[in-house]
């Protein structure tokens, strides 16, 4: 059999704690944190530490942790046989490393197939089927008993079309049996006086717990089976004063004596005063720099905000670098749109004027690190990575968070201030920013979205603006820089700095989860004449849709109307790449189409 794997930055997402993974025609979810035990190799991150208020971030463990990697568990667990269409629950105890689940049954010990339907709550909570009961439902005789040992079929009926009509589950010990017509209906799992087992595929039920929550039947690969809550960071200079440790840090809290030390008493001065001299000697770090760490730990340490890390990240990336150390996560080059050449074009003569400053990115490392998970509604409170309620007020059982490290590269684009202040003051500018805002109250998974994503309750018309150039540019990048569009990503700045000066800027960087993000591509369209060349290209791009003029004369499109004029044929990208799943843009906005005063942008065609 192939062997099985799965990449450090997948842990995280599509594929963290709670989501089912298939691969190989089988189907495995993810175990909550507590699996992990003391492996996992630590990440250094004191911005997300403070925004997720956890004490450390861990990367997913290798094969090289004892010989023992991700952990994941069969499910669904209910299987059955493509030759005999038998159905089996398969146990953890029947599991043979490395190898496929298969019939036992049948000659030749055929693979077995995981069934497509599971059980969620908008807890969190997951299950399987209850086939039996299912199965044994709509008896032949009223209120005849069922089966003490069932033995189910998974059939199809050949005459019953192609819907879930068509498929059963038949006990062949009493012939009872039901289609799957109506499973996947709300409700139809509390007919049957089923609830939720409050529990997860890992977890052993002892039959105890019960949820509130209506149990759903829905497909495993269901889109709303599962939502991961990932919080991200740049590792930047300006984090350092975030952690005076730096490194230090990082290799204290690595060894197997930090955790012991921070649990022992000081006023048990002999153990103490003996563990922390072993301590120091062992990692060749002074006694005073572990006791002020320790010390760090014990105290409540501000939780950091979406906008405090936003404005961090931004005098980073606004500021020119003098100094930089070889090993640095977090290298810029300060550079300009052209290569000193007077503008060309009127187009030229107005980009210059309207970009402030250009900045090429050419090294750069973003943590990655899962927050919570929920199903079936995002909007539901969801569940940290140890299964522990994602509410403060709720003891963590593990106070650390699984975490991934992504390298890559990228461009910064800042616009003149001046020119998008006296842009924005334009009414036709106020009334379309407007109403995407209301479009946007109005769809409350919408709201929940960007808040989650950006902190942004409200939007403003700089918002809109960036994030649609980011998207036409992105789209345009793609072309020549090497990258897929899903392989780069989006980060808008449109806050106010610590010292109330406005920001406006995008930075578009490689999100990919390996060696493929440091190519050098991207910053090499970033050099001048490229990038101003992209730029322009996207210009062009954003006037003319092929869906037009439907796209450009839209009164709403995209979910819940929350897009104006902008669809697939034009500005829209994978949701990977998208800051707020592809909502809140307009192409109106951004370019001028024949004669309209609400673009940044004119239209080259009239220059």
């Amino acid at each position: 059999m192939s062997k099985r794997s799965i990449r450090a930055s997948q842990t995280i997402v599509p594929f963290g704690v709670g989501a089912v993974y298939d691969i190989f025609r089988e189907s495995f979810v993810g175990c909550d944190t507590s699996w992990w035990g003391s492996r996992g190799r630590r990440i250094r991150s004191e911005a997300l530490n403070r925004i997720l208020n956890v004490r450390g971030l861990r990367a997913a463990p290798s094969e090289s942790d004892n010989d023992r990697g991700v952990p994941y568990m069969r499910f669904p667990q209910w299987l059955f046989c493509q030759r005999c269409r038998r159905l089996q629950r398969w146990s953890p105890r029947d599991e043979e490393l490395g190898e496929p689940a298969s019939c036992k049954a049948c000659g030749g010990n055929p693979r077995l197939v995981p069934m497509r339907f599971v059980v969620a709550c908008s807890k969190g909570h997951l299950a399987d089927v209850p086939w039996v009961i299912w199965a044994h439902s709509q008896p032949k005789i009223p209120g005849q008993p069922r089966c003490e040992k069932p033995a189910l079929r998974f059939l199809s009926r050949k005459s019953a079309g192609s819907g879930l009509a068509s498929l059963e589950v038949r006990c062949i010990k009493c012939e009872n049996g039901r289609s799957l017509s109506g499973i996947t209906v709300r409700g139809s799992l509390q007919q049957l006086h089923l609830h939720c087992l409050g529990s997860q595929p890992w977890e052993r039920s002892d039959g105890q717990r019960s949820c509130p929550e209506e149990p759903r039947v829905l497909q495993r690969g269901a889109s709303n089976l599962y939502f991961a809550d990932v919080e991200s960071a740049l590792d930047i200079p300006a984090g350092d004063d975030l952690d005076e440790f730096g490194e230090v840090r990082l290799k204290i809290e690595s060894s197997s004596y930090y955790e012991t030390l921070s649990k022992t008493s000081a006023t048990d001065t002999e153990v103490y005063e003996y563990l922390l001299n072993a301590f120091s000697r062992e990692i060749d770090v002074p006694t005073a720099t572990i006791k002020a760490l320790l010390a760090q730990k014990a105290e409540t340490r501000p939780v950091l905000t979406k906008e405090g890390l936003a404005n961090a990240e931004w005098a980073a990336l606004i500021a020119e670098q003098k100094e930089v150390r070889f090993d640095s996560p977090f290298i810029t080059k300060q550079t300009s749109l052209l290569r000193g050449d007077q503008p060309s074009s009127k187009l030229e003569v107005n980009l210059v004027e309207a970009i402030k400053q250009v900045v090429l990115v050419t090294r750069l490392k973003e943590v990655r690190a899962l927050r919570s998970f929920s199903r079936i509604d995002p909007t539901n409170r969801g569940l940290r990575p140890d299964l522990t309620v994602d509410d403060p007020a709720v003891q963590r059982k593990i106070d650390w968070v699984p975490a991934a490290e992504i390298y890559g590269e990228g461009i910064f684009i800042r616009i003149s201030e001046d020119a998008i202040t006296s842009w924005e003051q334009k009414a036709a500018v106020t009334k379309r920013t407007e109403l995407l805002q209301r479009r946007l109250l109005q769809s409350s998974l919408g709201a929940s979205i960007l808040k989650q994503r950006t902190g942004l309750v409200e939007i403003s018309a700089r918002f809109v603006l960036l994030h649609t150039f980011a998207h036409l540019l992105i789209r345009e990048l793609c072309f020549d820089s090497g990258y897929s569009a899903a392989a780069l990503r989006e980060r808008i700045y449109c806050g106010t700095s610590d010292d109330g000066t406005k920001q406006a800027g995008v930075l578009i960087y490689t999100a990919a989860g390996d060696s493929e993000g440091t190519l050098g591509g991207l910053v090499r369209q970033g050099q001048p004449p490229r990038l101003i060349g992209a730029i322009q290209r996207a210009i062009e791009a954003g006037v003319w849709c092929s869906a037009d003029p439907v796209c450009r004369e839209s009164h709403g499109q995209g979910y819940d109307k929350t897009n104006l004029a902008a669809c697939h044929a034009c500005a829209l990208l994978p949701e990977t790449s998208c800051i707020c799943n592809n909502m809140l843009l307009d192409r109106s906005l951004f370019v001028e189409a024949a004669v309209q005063s609400s673009a940044f942008f004119p239209d080259p065609a009239t220059l």
